[in-house]
Order: C-alpha cells, then structure tokens, then sequence
C-alpha cells in the first residue's frame, strides 16, 4: 500500500532482465563495480523500483559485466574467418623446433638495435601480418572492451589462454595482435 501511494513498486524477477542490461551497458565503459552498480540504481529508480538488497545489486552487476566481456568477445570473434580462427589457435601451440609457442616467441622481442635483432623483429612483424586481422574489428565493441581484450592478450601467458572459452581466447588474441599490427602500420608512417 506505501508503495503504491509512492508511486512506487517492489523489485521482481522481470525486472531483473532490464537491471542486467543498464549493467552490462554500463560494463561496456569500465570494469568499476561501483559504477556498474550505480548504473543499475539508476535504472531501477527511473523505473520507480524499489530497490533490492545490495547483494542483489552487486550480483547483477557482475553477471552485467560478464554479459558485457561476452558479447565483445562474440563480435571481433564474428569477425574473424576460419583460416584467421585456425591461425590464432596454431599460436599457443607448442613449436616442437622452437620449444615454446609461437605466443611466447612472438613477444620475445629485444630492445637493442642490432641487425640480428631487426631481422627478428621484422620476422615476428610478418607472423603477425600473415594473420591479416583487419584493425577495423575494433570498431566492433565498445572501445573500453577493445582495450582490455587488448591488454589482457598482451600480458597472459599461453598456458592461460588455454583455459579461456575458445572465444574468449580467440578475442583476446584478436584483438592483442591486431593491436600490434595497428602499432607496426603507425610506427611505419612516422619513419
């Protein structure tokens, strides 16, 4: 009855789909639970809900983020072909030659101008290129979720990606090298 005179309502399961979506929404701009949260405060007080307890709160928004982490992945992943799918998962495959994956040698780079040294560098340059990932699937997702694809395929180890969903894993590795052949494009314009 206090409700009603409020203008208000209790919180339901229906409501949950709503709060999950200003959640993920919210999740596509940053990985702060406190803003995610806020996000679904808003929603919900904008719709004249009461609010549920914060546990509530805190586990739509982590499930929000978890929407939003997924469906990043499932659009650069959209965007790959299966020769470019085959090649990302050939990359943390152990090289029987090399004894390490062509991950972990792709990031072995050293920092000394040496010819020995540029060959290399050159080398892994055309391993990333032979990937021909268009650096345009960024445009695909929020440019936040971009970056921390980015970020994380750029410090994870192999053994780790591993263990990601295959696309998860895949976007990961998309987007990090893709990032790489952005940056090798840029550093060849400024020479």
């Amino acid at each position: 009855m206090l409700f009603r005179s409020l203008g208000l309502r209790a919180f339901e399961a229906a409501d949950v789909a709503g709060a999950l979506g200003a959640a993920s929404h919210a999740a596509n701009a940053t990985e702060r639970g406190r803003l995610i949260a806020a996000a679904v405060v808003e929603q919900l007080r904008a719709a004249r809900i009461v609010l549920p307890a914060p546990a509530r709160i805190e586990r739509i928004g982590v499930a929000g983020r978890a929407m939003a982490r997924r469906l990043a992945a499932d659009a650069v992943v959209d965007a790959l072909t299966d020769e470019q799918i085959a090649a990302l998962d050939a990359l943390l495959v152990v090289d029987p030659e090399h004894g390490e994956t062509p991950l972990a040698w792709l990031r072995d780079t050293s920092d000394s101008p040496s010819a020995r040294n540029l060959a290399g560098i050159l080398a892994r340059l055309a391993r990333v290129r032979s990937l021909k990932l268009d650096p345009r699937m960024a445009g695909a997702v929020h440019e936040h979720r971009f970056e921390q694809l980015v970020r994380e395929g750029q410090v994870a180890p192999a053994f780790l990606l591993s263990d990601y969903s295959p696309r998860r894993r895949r976007a990961t590795l998309a987007a990090a090298r893709s990032e790489e052949h952005t940056s090798e494009l840029q550093s060849q314009r400024d020479i």
